[in-house]
């Protein structure tokens, strides 16, 4: 099992621009597909008039959507640093 690192450790560990970049988009990407997923599990729910997974789902929205909020403070607090950093 592959341990699930932080987006901020993976951009710290990734040498090149490129990779940066490219651990960048595989998050965004992964973001993208979990929301796509719970958003078809709502419309799931309501379609079929199932209460209790709807406020499962909108639950689990609303974590997802937390903690990708506050990675996103992360990777920005780390590529201003970067740009900190050329400058010295």
């Amino acid at each position: 099992m592959t341990r699930n690192r932080s987006i901020s450790y993976k951009l710290s560990k990734a040498s090149t621009p490129a990779r940066k970049a490219e651990v960048l988009h595989d998050w965004a990407d992964r973001w993208y597909q979990e929301h796509v997923d719970i958003v078809q599990r709502i419309k799931d729910a309501v379609d079929s008039g199932n209460l209790n997974d709807l406020r499962i789902n909108l639950g689990e929205l609303r974590a997802v959507t937390s903690k990708k909020h506050d990675a996103l403070h992360n990777i920005f607090n780390h590529l201003l640093s970067i740009k900190e950093d050329d400058k010295k």
